[in-house]
């Protein structure tokens, strides 16, 4: 049996970043963002904005810096239409921007949350029944514009929600409605079936080309990686889905230079050998949202911190991995404070691997954090807190 093709570890870095749409960047238009899309099949999105939203960073990460004016303006967000147009939502990922095109293959999806909720949806038939009337007669709704008596804000906080709250959330997860767009990082739905979306795919198709994409997207992966783009919930479709791409030719079986698993390579993937990237990342950036491939790419052991108590956070809140020349060499926890004109850094750290390059790379850095202040509008840029790198970037600013 003939051994499988070995690549080097910079080669497989190569190729991630060519895949992902970052080594060559899209313009930053629409037809910029429309491409991004395609490329990397999917925007997560969360509802974190110290810094910036994720979707628009990763947007304009490969859009070449598209404002996120542009981006909302494609994905119907804060806008008066209120139409289904080119993107939608759906449990992709995490919860993700999608083009509505693709939302039939994640059917199986909607019909496994009905499956495992199906007391929910038992026991709450009447109100489901009424809230989709009301949409269906009103037409597309954002939640706080239904109008039910039990649609009241709840004390104890953001995660406490009322039962038309969690009535609406069933019933985008399971299929009924459809995102439309976002009114004020709120999601506007409307019914299904007012839609014409097409035919759900059946569930080992689905699987077989959610694979398939992962793959593309990727451009060389691990099963694990593979598995962890659109979420799989069981190993067996994935190591299923995955003999059918290999027996297809759809992807090539490679060994990677210090990875102790098989790999596989993208059929058409170029071999890319373009590695100069400089960009801060969103922590949900496809590049480093799965921890063990951002370990075993770019040996960078990698936490956001939003969840960890304020006392035990070693890099800050909001914590963004910071690329350079194609490598990970820090980190940063931004905030944009539009009330000071100012991007706040208020962390900044280099790893210890290139602890010994912090003076080398601090030109660099520093002129990755002027061009995000630029894209935010912002006048300045200001070092305010703690970390390993801080020192080194004052003094190359006062330089």
């Amino acid at each position: 049996m003939a051994h499988a093709p070995q690549l080097t570890l910079n080669a497989a870095r190569a190729i991630a970043l060519d895949a992902q749409g970052v080594a060559t960047r899209a313009s930053g238009t629409i037809r910029g963002l429309k491409s991004t899309l395609d490329r990397i099949g999917l925007l997560q999105i969360d509802s974190v904005n110290v810094y910036a939203r994720s979707h628009h960073n990763v947007a304009a990460t490969r859009a070449a810096g598209i404002a996120p004016a542009d981006v909302d303006r494609h994905t119907h967000h804060d806008s008066r239409i209120r139409s289904l147009g080119p993107v939608t939502e759906a449990w992709a990922h995490e919860a993700a921007l999608i083009r509505t095109d693709d939302l039939p293959l994640f059917a199986f999806r909607q019909q496994s949350f009905r499956k495992r909720f199906a007391q929910h949806f038992e026991s709450n038939g009447d109100l489901h029944r009424e809230l989709l009337a009301q949409i269906r007669d009103r037409g597309p709704l954002a939640i706080t514009e239904i109008e039910h008596e039990d649609n009241v804000r709840m004390p104890g906080g953001w995660w406490h929600k009322n039962a038309v709250h969690g009535a609406v959330g069933a019933l985008f997860r399971g299929g009924d409605l459809v995102v439309t767009g976002r009114k004020r990082f709120e999601r506007v739905l409307d019914v299904r079936d007012r839609h014409d979306i097409g035919d759900p795919v059946d569930y080992d198709t689905a699987h077989d080309e959610l694979l398939r994409r992962a793959s593309v997207h990727l451009g060389i992966a691990t099963l694990d990686d593979l598995r962890d783009y659109y979420r799989f919930g069981y190993l067996a479709d994935a190591k299923r889905a995955l003999g059918v791409l290999l027996e297809c030719g759809d992807v090539t079986e490679v060994s990677v230079e210090g990875w102790d698993r098989p790999a596989y390579l993208a059929r058409d993937q170029a071999r890319s050998r373009r590695r100069d990237v400089d960009a801060i990342l969103s922590p949900f950036d496809p590049l480093v949202w799965h921890r063990p491939r951002a370990l075993r790419l770019w040996d960078f052991h990698y936490r956001i911190s939003i969840y960890t108590p304020a006392p035990q956070r070693e890099h800050g809140y909001y914590v963004m991995p910071v690329m350079i020349g194609g490598e990970l060499v820090g980190r940063v926890d931004l905030k944009r404070d539009a009330k000071a004109d100012a991007l706040l850094v208020q962390h900044a750290h280099v790893e210890p691997s290139h602890a010994g390059r912090a003076a080398e790379l601090a030109p660099r850095m520093l002129r990755l954090l002027r061009q995000n202040a630029d894209w935010h509008g912002l006048s300045d840029v200001r070092l305010v807190g703690p970390g390993t790198w801080t020192d080194t970037l004052r003094a190359a600013t006062a330089a």
